[in-house]
């Protein structure tokens, strides 16, 4: 049947970068920013020197899994030291790309790892764990977006 020629399954890794990628483009609102990146703000910051966020990006994405990993070593170990050192770290990482909702998070975390309390760390971590991913793709987009 001709139907069946032009239906292929779905590669789920790639659908989610691939709407980004539309959505960014085709967006009337050139504001829209679904990790609530301030994207005019790091694109000034930076110049629009883009070849610049990748490379950063490329730090980001291969340094804050090493952190993420401490981090949850700390929380397990009740080490508020080691909780606030490692958050700490990832709300500067995260500051470098106006992600402001993302860096609150990481502040959160480090204000609880100071203030030895331990409450509601694992929905914090588990919220950063979560969305980390998903900045170092918005910014790839970003990074790759040809004005």
């Amino acid at each position: 049947m001709v139907a069946e020629k032009y239906i292929r399954a779905i590669q789920s890794g790639s659908l989610f970068p691939s709407f980004l990628n539309i959505s960014l483009k085709h967006s009337p609102d050139s504001s829209y920013n679904p990790f609530m990146i301030n994207q005019s703000e790091l694109l000034d910051h930076f110049d629009h020197n883009r070849e610049l966020i990748l490379h950063l990006t490329q730090v980001l994405e291969d340094t804050y899994p090493d952190n993420m990993q401490k981090l949850e070593q700390g929380i397990e170990e009740k080490s508020f030291e080691e909780i606030e050192l490692q958050a700490h770290s990832l709300k500067g990482m995260i500051s470098n790309f106006f992600a402001d909702d993302l860096k609150n998070i990481a502040f959160e975390m480090e204000k609880k790892g100071r203030d030895k309390d331990d409450s509601q760390l694992d929905d914090l971590f588990h919220q950063l764990q979560k969305q980390l991913p998903q900045l170092v793709e918005n910014l790839k987009i970003i990074g790759n977006k040809n004005e």
